[in-house]
């Protein structure tokens, strides 16, 4: 790193310990005040919705009981779930969607091709789950869980603000396996990312 680039970072950690007032371990673990923001998570899910209409994937939301009315091992019961055609070749999902959207009518749930749906006790990450589950099918990779989770370490690089990352840490960790570290520097400019972020948030919407 540059000298001078070294002596900028100090210069900003200093302001930090000013503005804060050297309480750098409150601002360190501030984040496990903030990872339960609705509006955080209404807006990660916004943007989750968002790709699945670029992509053109349906979003159901289902009962828990309905979506495992034929799994009687509870340990195999699923919150989401993901269905598509094996083929991509079939001209079936073609076919339903050119109705769908021609004539507006209420095609079946269980004919409606790529879908996701999400019961009750799915939240957000479940969605984004599902959504892993169905860029694997696009690009024609082999499906599994561990391979589904880590598009969400995907998802917040590409769709998100930075600063979500270090809100999120923890459910990126637990369901990516993946272990973040921030330094305290890195703590503090995401700090001061989310308190801007949330500022411009609320002015938006008090405009509109």
């Amino acid at each position: 790193m540059k000298l001078s680039n070294r002596i900028n970072n100090f210069l900003k950690l200093l302001r930090y310990y000013f503005k804060f007032n050297f309480n750098s371990i409150e601002i360190r673990y501030k984040y496990l005040e903030l990872y339960k923001d609705s509006t955080l998570l209404d807006y990660i899910e916004e943007k989750a919705r968002e790709l699945a209409d670029i992509e053109d994937i349906k979003i159901f939301s289902v009962l828990y009981d309905e979506l495992n009315k034929d799994e009687t091992d509870e340990d195999s019961k699923a919150v989401g779930l993901f269905s598509y055609y094996k083929s991509k070749k079939v001209c079936k999902y073609e076919t339903l969607e050119s109705e769908y959207k021609k004539l507006n009518k209420n095609v079946p749930l269980e004919q409606v091709f790529p879908r996701i749906e999400i019961t009750e006790k799915g939240d957000v990450f479940t969605i984004l789950h599902e959504l892993g589950h169905y860029f694997i099918y696009k690009t024609d990779q082999e499906q599994s869980e561990n391979a589904a989770n880590l598009f969400i370490d995907e998802f917040f690089d590409k769709y998100l603000p930075p600063f979500f990352k270090w809100i999120y840490q923890i459910e990126i960790k637990v369901r990516g396996n993946m272990d973040l570290k921030f330094t305290e520097l890195e703590c503090y400019e995401n700090w001061e990312e989310y308190c801007n972020w949330t500022k411009n948030r609320k002015v938006l919407n008090e405009e509109t």
